[in-house]
């Protein structure tokens, strides 16, 4: 299956930057791209192109939380399922508006807590990396 995290607006400060850049490294191993969408009135057209077709995740605080291992069992399910596109999309710094949410396939949160737009992306970086050395059996997860 290959995946593609969708971002609206560019990551701006430098120490955030090096870190989802080191992630998205590793993640090149596992079909994975980012998608960088303008922060603007259009930012959900172009978000809609890009899931056309595709198991669309939006990243909430109030959706359903998962440990780890809990994250690579739900992605084998969807790729049985025959899904071959999931697309994980960060909203803009305000969060989703609820229609986009309510119209996603699964709607996953990182955490209860509040959390800077940028620190989630790289919170999806590395969650997404280990869920699937998980499933690779990969050793960078330990129990």
């Amino acid at each position: 299956m290959k995946y593609q995290i969708i971002t609206v607006g560019e990551v701006k400060k430098y120490y955030f930057k090096e870190a989802i850049e080191e992630y998205k490294k590793r993640l090149q191993n596992f079909s994975v791209s980012h998608v960088v969408v303008k922060d603007n009135k259009d930012a959900y057209t172009k978000i809609d192109q890009h899931t056309q077709g595709t198991f669309t995740v939006a990243l909430d605080e109030h959706g359903k939380q998962h440990s780890s291992r809990q994250l690579a069992r739900f992605i084998e399910e969807v790729e049985l399922e025959g899904t071959t596109t999931m697309s994980l999309v960060i909203g803009p710094a305000d969060g989703h508006n609820d229609e986009f949410v309510h119209n996603c396939d699964y709607v996953l949160s990182l955490s209860k807590l509040t959390m800077p737009h940028e620190m989630a992306q790289l919170f999806l970086c590395e969650a997404l990396y280990r869920a699937l050395s998980i499933r690779n059996n990969h050793p960078y997860h330990r129990d």
